[in-house]
């Protein structure tokens, strides 16, 4: 008798015990807690929980009848834990779960859930779905048609900016090789009014002189169009080619003023500056607002060109007749 009385009261010590320190562990404290939640019980949530008593427990705003807990993987970091939670309500149609991580703090040696981060965890989770738009996916597909556009344009600028370098390198070659052969005819050109003028003396300076008139003209034409360029397109131009235009306006102005002064003795050295002046127009940076202008300068050239060959080729000296072979002299 007194053998069962003694297992009675170890058994009675070991509930009373049992009763007295409760759940210890974290994961023990959220079973506890989670049991409560599920149950409705709110002693048992404000017992193992951070919330304070008397604050009222609403089960987060959800239902929680029926659900079956699962406990996962454990995180302890000192003085706070997580633990991965599951829930899982079998008999649901569909069935339904929930996911979620559940904090702990340690407070004054006793672990508790941190009821207001556990909440924010729950509601995280489970965040309404966005509602559909009014125009389905339009949004996105033209968002998508947006970037595709974006890069289509990104490889057009491309295949022109190498298409305009390849341009560039070809005028650039032309350009010198005009240059090459415009400077020698200036030479030549220089030559032949030196001769001609000493041999036919005052009737070579007036049939010079016509040419004179025509070369003005041209450099009329010219000062015109880089004036209308510079009016038109002020606003447009890089920095670099604002300057450059002024510059050749104004070295324009100064061959103008040379021939005015000196007259044909000048024409060879004026036509070799222009020749200069024309070549430094072509070295602009490429903007599309000058495109027709520099076509416009290098048919300028061309014609300057053609103009100081015929001047040549008038003032080239007849061909003397050949003796026959075996004619006395």
């Amino acid at each position: 008798m007194f053998r069962h009385l003694a297992r009675l009261a170890l058994l009675l010590g070991t509930l009373l015990l049992g009763a007295c320190f409760g759940p210890q562990t974290p994961e023990e404290v959220t079973k506890a807690f989670w049991e409560g939640v599920i149950a409705l019980d709110t002693q048992a949530v404000t017992r193992y929980s951070t919330l304070p008593e008397g604050q009222g427990f609403d089960g987060f705003g959800k239902r929680w009848s029926g659900f079956q807990l699962l406990l996962g993987k454990q995180v302890l970091d000192g003085e706070r834990a997580e633990i991965d939670t599951e829930f899982s309500r079998l008999s649901a149609n569909p069935p339904e779960t929930r996911h979620l991580v559940t904090y702990l703090v340690r407070q004054e040696g006793t672990w508790r859930v941190d009821y207001a981060r556990t909440g924010e965890a729950l509601r995280a989770q489970e965040k309404p779905p966005e509602p559909p738009s009014l125009f389905g996916d339009l949004g996105g597909q033209v968002q998508d048609s947006m970037a595709l556009l974006g890069r289509e344009v990104g490889r057009l600028s491309e295949d022109m900016g190498k298409e305009w370098e390849r341009l560039s390198a070809d005028l650039s070659q032309e350009a010198q090789r005009l240059s090459d052969h415009l400077n020698q005819e200036s030479e030549h050109l220089a030559e032949a009014l030196k001769r001609f003028t000493a041999e036919l003396g005052q009737s070579g300076s007036q049939q010079t002189e016509a040419y004179a008139q025509d070369l003005r003209q041209r450099m009329d034409e010219l000062s015109r169009s880089l004036n209308q360029a510079l009016k038109e397109r002020r606003e447009e131009l890089s920095q670099k080619n604002q300057q450059a235009l002024d510059e050749a306006l104004a070295r324009l102005e100064v061959e103008r003023q040379r021939l005015k002064e000196q007259g044909s003795a000048a024409l060879g050295e004026i036509g070799r500056n222009l020749d200069q002046l024309q070549q430094a127009l072509t070295e602009l940076d490429y903007q599309p607002s000058l495109e027709q202008y520099l076509e416009r300068w290098n048919q300028w050239r061309e014609q300057l060109q053609a103009d100081m060959q015929r001047e040549r080729e008038r003032l080239q000296p007849p061909p003397q007749p050949q003796t026959p072979p075996g004619t006395a002299i």
